[in-house]
């Protein structure tokens, strides 16, 4: 497909900088691998270790990114990653994410960026009529009120 090279770079680069958090963590993984842009996911987990992350941003079309941006790529990646240590959404969770974040190799400003998207994550559990989530995410998250 056309992009694979800058698929291939930006999953290097986001593991480059979630490992320090994978290994103050213990989160292992055997593979990681490119999530389908048509799947309704953003990233998951196999059994078998594999991650699946989204990059291509599916909506792209003319002259928008065909990627998503790289700061989103990690935020996606860190947080399945935390679902190694915590299942579900709850305080715990997002609590563990947000630490995972803190340990990354990110530069500054790709720390704070993907942090806004994980604070964005309230408009889905909103959409999801998820309410444990919605209040873990304030309770840890409280400026994700005003993302």
């Amino acid at each position: 497909l056309a992009g694979d090279t800058e698929v291939r770079r930006l999953l290097r680069k986001t593991l480059r900088d979630a490992w320090p958090a994978a290994r103050h963590f213990g989160w292992q993984i055997t593979a990681v691998c490119e999530l389908d842009p048509k799947n309704q996911d953003v990233g998951y987990m196999r059994e078998d270790g594999t991650l699946f992350v989204k990059v291509r941003d599916p909506v792209a079309k003319g002259n928008k990114r065909l990627f998503y941006a790289y700061s989103f790529v990690l935020a996606t990646m860190l947080h399945e990653l935390t679902h190694l240590s915590i299942l579900g959404h709850g305080k715990a969770f997002y609590t563990r994410l947000l630490e995972g974040l803190a340990h990354s190799g990110a530069e500054p400003i790709v720390r704070r960026e993907s942090r806004a998207h994980i604070c964005a994550e309230l408009v889905n559990a909103v959409c999801e009529n998820d309410v444990r989530r919605a209040k873990a995410l304030l309770a840890v998250l409280p400026e994700a009120a005003q993302c």
